[in-house]
């Protein structure tokens, strides 16, 4: 008998998850920084990364930059494909119970960039020095609407300064060090949005803030070139710990 149980728990166990219409993730990811360059080769960040992408993946590539520079505003913008129907769908409809039917998990997210100003100094003080500072905005939202019909509203808008400072090491300058400062003014909205109030005449954009608030970090990386190549290709050696507070 506890063998058959056995197997009819575990037969409908497996039923339930192929017979599941969809599928639903929580807490998503935000990002205070993206890069197009570096999302177009995958995300590589801490080998490759130049400027901007200093202050916020391995601090010691600062060393790499080619010249100093003076950015101009890099601006940035992002947003799931079913994002603008999805949105116009829910505030325009008037048949609320069918415009959540139809958008049920569908991906509803947006995200906004902007970096400027920013100033990056190649050889700061002496050759082995190396310099930047920028003011990164960011602002993303991700939503979703639940089977249970509840609207999960994420959004964050982030401002601040970041500060790096990285030094050059050994002959040929093959080791670098370097180290980002953050300063960071958040404020951020999560709070569930019923089915209920939807269909009673209230705003989605009445939701509530979640909070806000000021906070600093750090970013420590390195940086090392070997001599020896393979393959005639050169290599690089990178490590760095992003966020330690």
């Amino acid at each position: 008998m506890s063998k058959i149980l056995k197997n009819t728990v575990l037969f409908l166990a497996l039923g339930s998850i192929f017979a599941a219409p969809s599928a639903h993730a929580l807490d998503p990811i935000l990002r205070d920084f993206t890069s197009v360059r570096a999302e177009g080769m995958g995300d590589v960040r801490y080998s490759t990364g130049l400027f901007e992408e200093n202050l916020y993946a391995n601090p010691a590539r600062s060393t790499d930059n080619g010249e100093s520079r003076i950015l101009l505003p890099q601006i940035s913008a992002e947003a799931s494909g079913a994002t603008l129907g999805v949105v116009s769908s829910l505030v325009k409809s008037s048949s609320g119970l069918s415009s959540y039917a139809n958008n049920i998990g569908k991906p509803l997210s947006a995200r906004v960039q902007i970096v400027f100003p920013g100033i990056f100094i190649n050889h700061f003080i002496t050759d082995k020095w190396a310099f930047g500072v920028a003011i990164t905005t960011t602002a993303q939202t991700i939503s979703e609407v639940s089977q249970s019909g509840a609207i999960d509203p994420t959004t964050f808008v982030a401002v601040g300064p970041v500060i790096n400072l990285a030094r050059r090491f050994l002959d040929e300058d093959r080791l670098s060090v370097g180290v980002n400062a953050h300063v960071e003014e958040r404020a951020n909205s999560q709070s569930l949005f019923s089915l209920e109030q939807f269909i009673g005449g209230e705003s989605i954009a009445d939701v509530k803030n979640g909070g806000s608030g000021l906070g600093y970090d750090f970013d420590l990386g390195t940086t090392y070139k070997p001599h020896w190549t393979f393959l005639q290709f050169k290599y690089e050696l990178s490590f760095a710990v992003n966020n330690v507070m």
